[in-house]
Order: C-alpha cells, then sequence, then structure tokens
C-alpha cells in the first residue's frame, strides 16, 4: 500500500478515535438510560426507584470515567504508553532527539571555544 493512502487511514482513524472518545460517553449514557427503563420493573420489585437509576447511573459512568482516566495519570500509566509511542513507535521523535543531540554537542564546544578565546583575552 502506498505511504500516502496509509498516511489518509491513519489520519482519519485518529480522528476517528478521539471522536468516538466524545460521543462514546453520551453514547454509554444513553445505553444505561435504555437499560434502566427495560428493566425499571424490576428495580421497582427490588425497592429501588427508577429515578434514582436514570439520576445515578450517569453521574456514577461520568466520574467512574473521570476517575479511572485520573487513576491512569497518577500511576503513570500515562507516561509509560507516550514513552513507548515516542521511543518504539514515532521515528519522527527519534530523529528529533539525535538532532538534539548534536546541537548540545555543537553548543558545548562553541561554549568552550568561547571560554578559551575569553581567557586569552587581556
Amino acid at each position: 500500500m502506498k505511504k500516502s493512502n496509509l498516511a489518509f487511514i491513519a489520519r482519519n482513524k485518529l480522528r476517528f478515535f478521539i471522536g468516538m472518545g466524545f460521543f462514546g460517553v453520551f453514547i454509554s449514557v444513553f445505553n444505561f438510560l435504555t437499560f434502566a427503563k427495560v428493566w425499571s420493573g424490576t428495580f421497582e420489585y427490588y425497592g429501588i426507584p427508577p429515578t434514582f437509576v436514570y439520576i445515578a447511573v450517569p453521574i456514577l459512568l461520568v466520574l467512574g470515567c473521570w476517575y479511572s482516566g485520573f487513576w491512569y495519570e497518577m500511576n503513570k500509566l500515562w507516561e509509560l504508553e507516550v514513552s513507548h509511542l515516542n521511543t518504539n513507535v514515532n521515528p519522527e521523535f527519534i530523529a528529533l532527539i539525535e538532532t538534539v543531540d548534536r546541537l548540545e554537542t555543537t553548543v558545548n564546544r562553541l561554549e568552550t571555544k568561547i571560554n578559551e578565546l575569553q581567557e586569552k583575552l587581556p
């Protein structure tokens, strides 16, 4: 497959997945509310008011999603994921790091030469 076709697929997959992340919340809430309506008779049988389920489930879903993201970040899993992507998947990042290393070496050599020249000045 041509690189331009692969780039097209990758770019649009990324856009789709980002969009699905946002829509996923709404789809999940809708599914849970549908579930609550279908099972409302069962909830009433067990003494659970359906209105409570309609309110509590979406709130718990959003809070649960937020907390799992927070946990993922606080346990440095996000950091490890990005590090893996940068060092094993993204060749552009590796080339950028090599460029930065060369720049640091050049800057260090220039600083050394500047210091040597300043010492020679009266």
